[in-house]
């Protein structure tokens, strides 16, 4: 036989033997079990990565860690994912973990408002309305969540529905002032001009420091042909140091 042919032979067959062998081996990690993730040790490492404002890894740390448990991830870790990615800034898969978690955890009051803050950003007005008054429903005192759904509502041109929450805050919170001041341009919007000078008029009650409520209220009286009252709240204001009352 030809040398040459008995190495051509020879190295068919190491080939052979080697993509065997290959083969071998994958056909081990196919069959292998796969190795077990550990869910505990990713929610502990997301837990200090939040903690430390890294946002976007903890919300992947909290995503790999639901993953593992799947159906069984307890609700705590779907409301810790959601946060994560809020704070992350990932906008819409956000909202849909948010929606995630409020399945498991539906009364959670904090999580609707949560979700309709995010939805608000996202200009997704009428539903952040939704999940605003959702977390109303379940804690009526929460202030801050009565006051953003007045400011879905006036992005929407719903007048009367945001003055309607804005006037709760001004009771709730009186010291709130952006809540009176979004509270009088509702109703002046709305075209209830009463409305918002009696507004103003609790406001200066409120804030009897404040003599710019007087100039504004001023001028709302020059608008409603009420020039008396309006002259006699300038010299008021003018008294008080606003300059614009005193021209």
């Amino acid at each position: 036989t030809d040398p040459r042919a008995r190495t051509g032979l020879a190295r068919i067959a190491g080939a052979s033997k080697a993509s065997g062998a290959l083969r071998s081996e994958l056909e081990a990690r196919q069959e292998a079990p796969p190795e077990e993730v550990d869910a505990e040790g990713l929610r502990v490492e997301a837990h200090a990565a939040f903690r430390s404002g890294k946002f976007a890894t903890a919300s992947r740390l909290y995503g790999e860690a639901v993953e593992a448990l799947g159906d069984e991830a307890p609700a705590s870790l779907l409301r810790n994912r959601a946060i994560a990615m809020h704070k992350a800034g990932q906008g819409l898969p956000a909202i849909r973990a948010y929606q995630a978690a409020l399945t498991a955890a539906p009364e959670d009051a904090e999580l609707h408002y949560l979700m309709g803050t995010l939805m608000a950003s996202e200009g997704q007005h009428g539903r952040a309305s939704r999940a605003l008054q959702a977390a109303l429903d379940r804690e009526p005192d929460r202030w801050k969540a009565r006051f953003d759904l007045g400011m879905t509502e006036l992005r929407q041109g719903r007048h009367r529905q945001a003055a309607d929450a804005f006037d709760a805050v001004t009771r709730q919170r009186p010291q709130e002032r952006s809540a009176w001041q979004n509270l009088v341009k509702a109703r002046t919007e709305a075209g209830d001009q009463e409305g918002a000078l009696t507004a103003l008029g609790r406001m200066h009650q409120a804030h009897p420091k404040d003599p710019q409520t007087l100039l504004t209220m001023a001028t709302l009286l020059q608008t409603m042909d009420r020039d008396d009252e309006a002259t006699a709240l300038l010299s008021e204001a003018c008294t008080k140091g606003i300059k614009e009352a005193c021209q």
